[in-house]
């Protein structure tokens, strides 16, 4: 005699689920074919390569599609804003840090990282700035050219002297500092270590 437990028949029942989703398709009568809506078929075919665009998506670095910024800024240091929370390096361009010292041509130590604040500072004075980029760096920053206007904040700040290029990530200001060099700005009027091999000392 064969005995049926009462979760015999409710397994059986269900062990179809878990069949591939073609093989649960052609469980199913032909006329349950035709007549019922194909939303199992939509679901089996298409919803698992969704799945895989959204998670794809999702696993997207955040230096995909930034929007443009744009908002009053507070100056962090020599080459870091901020603007609604949204902290922002200056693309291209790598200030002297804040705790810095440079020498000017007679030898005296003077605090370039905050002098480099200063002049940042100076030129955005309250102005709305506006930035665009669509990198980050280690610190999930977002790296951007900052305009106030046409004015282009990096180049500026490169041609006062304050800042130098940074060739390592661009080679767009280059000629903004030859010409800071040239009229001995800010700390080519002296002597001073590259921000980059400061920092690698510290």
């Amino acid at each position: 005699m064969n005995h049926q437990y009462p979760d015999q028949g409710r397994e059986s029942s269900t062990s179809h689920l878990l069949l591939p989703c073609a093989s649960r398709l052609r469980l199913l009568p032909k006329r349950a074919l035709i007549k019922a809506p194909r939303l199992e078929g939509f679901l089996c075919y298409y919803f698992p390569m969704l799945r895989l665009v959204l998670a794809a998506i999702l696993l997207l670095p955040p230096s995909i599609a930034v929007a443009d910024v744009t908002g009053h800024a507070r100056v962090l240091d020599g080459d870091t804003i901020e603007i609604a929370g949204e902290r922002i390096r200056l693309h291209g361009i790598d200030a002297p840090e804040l705790k810095q010292t440079c020498r000017t041509k007679r030898g005296k130590a003077y605090d370039c990282g905050r002098l480099a604040v200063i002049a940042l500072r100076d030129l955005i004075w309250n102005q709305e700035v506006t930035c665009r980029g669509d990198r980050r760096d280690k610190d999930k920053y977002l790296i951007a050219k900052c305009f106030i206007g046409r004015i282009d904040l990096g180049e500026q700040i490169v041609l006062t002297g304050r800042a130098v290029a940074y060739t390592k990530d661009s080679d767009d200001y280059v000629r903004a500092e030859e010409g800071a060099k040239r009229l001995k700005q800010g700390l080519w009027g002296g002597t001073f270590m590259p921000p980059w091999e400061w920092r690698k000392k510290q």
